[in-house]
């Protein structure tokens, strides 16, 4: 086999993933490396190594089908060889361009995947699973390859750069806590010393990346989030003041919701109180795939004292199959929604981080944690509009539950956070736990 394209200096640090497969029979690996680190070759050639030494199927998964494809198969190195050229041309039975696959004389197979769409390979019994930009793989993959990995005693490893204290995240301090299942390193700039930490101060200095960005590309730091996030320091505050913790439902004031209503994507329900000047998000549920009776049984299962329902603007719109919205849907169920007006997302963004100083968050309740996440990672993207380099939110699962927010956000200031009366309160009581006349006879 040909030798790892790496500079000398790379290539000895990189040897820990190698020893720690090989020699000292970790079977679960997480290695948090810098950016320009050179770790996806080194990965790959370590998938190489294992497919030659073990006949089986191995799966080398970018967190997008099409980044698999630019990454790995179509990857032109700085020196010009091809990242498909560390596999001796000897040694290649055949490959399938369409499917990117490369079947080795030996028998084995080598999948190049992406986490998006990882049910391309549903039924393959894979022997080894590399997860390249694990921080911003789909973690539905893992879940679903982790048993196959068990049972037939295969290996995974899992290689980044940090990106928020997500998923990936979760995962690394799991590992960490279980160093004789787990093999875990990080090698920021400091260690490798591939770039000139001088180098970096100079463009932090210029302007060019912000200190934020320079901390989780070059130092690997998790805490410093994802540099063009929009609420990351906000919870980075939140955690600080003790303002995430153990807050449950107060009944004495009622449940606002605020959601997403998703199509193909996710649909969010936040519930959240207001109480004096503060918001309160006590659960949160986050589902996809259900029509609205499953979301309207839903919230009478939780048997809240309800506020306001408020919902995006296009709950207005007629869906195709029925003529109807589901405005006028969910009203038939008996919940009343309020419409969040169409502003600007970005006046929306603003909204939210007015009320994020004011906000405790219920840790322990429904999907809390994944509301948290999101909160960390809804992050912008760079597009380019007419020959102009413009910022707009990344749409991914994280948007959907900021979006729920963003409608709430907006329309705090137009909900009644007055007291409520003896007699009203326990009118709404008697509503939660025997339901409202006016509800659809669908729940009784």
């Amino acid at each position: 086999m040909k030798t790892v394209n790496l500079p000398y200096q790379a290539w000895e640090h990189q040897k820990n993933l190698f020893k720690a497969l090989e020699i000292d029979g970790y079977k679960r690996i997480i290695a948090v490396y810098h950016r320009r680190a050179g770790k996806d070759v080194a990965a790959f050639n370590l998938m190489i190594r294992a497919a030659l030494k073990e006949v089986g199927s191995y799966a080398y998964m970018l967190p997008t089908f099409s980044q698999g494809r630019r990454v790995i198969w179509q990857a032109i190195l700085n020196d010009s060889t091809r990242m498909l050229d560390f596999i001796p041309p000897e040694l290649i039975a055949r490959k399938s361009e369409q499917d990117m696959r490369i079947e080795l004389v030996n028998g084995s197979q080598i999948f190049i995947a992406g986490s998006d769409s990882y049910d391309r390979l549903v039924g393959i019994n894979i022997k080894g699973l590399v997860l390249s930009e694990a921080a911003l793989a789909d973690p539905a993959a893992w879940k679903y390859f982790s048993p196959i990995l068990n049972a037939n005693g295969g290996w995974c490893v899992m290689i980044s750069t940090p990106r928020g204290h997500n998923e990936f995240y979760s995962m690394f301090e799991i590992a960490r806590q279980n160093p004789k299942i787990w093999f875990t390193e990080v090698k920021t700039i400091k260690d490798t010393g591939l770039i000139s930490e001088k180098l970096i101060e100079a463009e932090i200095e210029r302007g060019e990346i912000s200190r934020e960005h320079a901390e989780q590309e070059y130092f690997c730091s998790f805490s410093s989030g994802v540099e063009s996030t929009y609420y990351g320091k906000y919870v980075d505050n939140m955690r600080l003041e003790g303002r995430i913790g153990m807050y449950p439902y107060d009944n004495s004031h009622p449940v606002h919701t605020f959601w997403d209503w998703g199509h193909r994507d996710q649909t969010c329900c936040i519930f959240a109180q207001i109480i004096q000047n503060t918001v309160r998000v006590i659960d949160c549920y986050i589902h996809t795939g259900e029509g609205l009776e499953h979301y309207a049984k839903m919230l009478q299962s939780k048997r809240y004292i309800y506020g306001e329902h408020i919902g995006p603007h296009d709950m207005r719109v007629h869906e195709l199959t029925t003529n109807q919205t589901r405005w006028a849907k969910m009203n038939q169920l008996g919940f009343m929604f309020k419409i969040c007006p169409n502003i600007p997302v970005i006046d929306g963004i603003e909204a939210v981080r007015t009320i994020l100083p004011r906000m405790y968050i219920n840790e322990s309740e429904g999907q809390c944690l994944e509301f948290i996440k999101a909160l960390e990672n809804y992050r912008s993207e760079r597009v380019q509009v007419n020959g102009a380099a413009l910022s707009k939110p990344l749409h991914d699962r994280h948007s959907d539950v900021a979006d729920a927010l963003r409608m709430g956000a907006v329309m705090i200031p137009h909900i009644r956070t007055d007291s409520i009366s003896p007699e009203k309160l326990n009118a709404m009581r008697m509503t939660a736990k025997y339901g409202s006349p006016s509800l659809s006879p669908f729940f009784r």
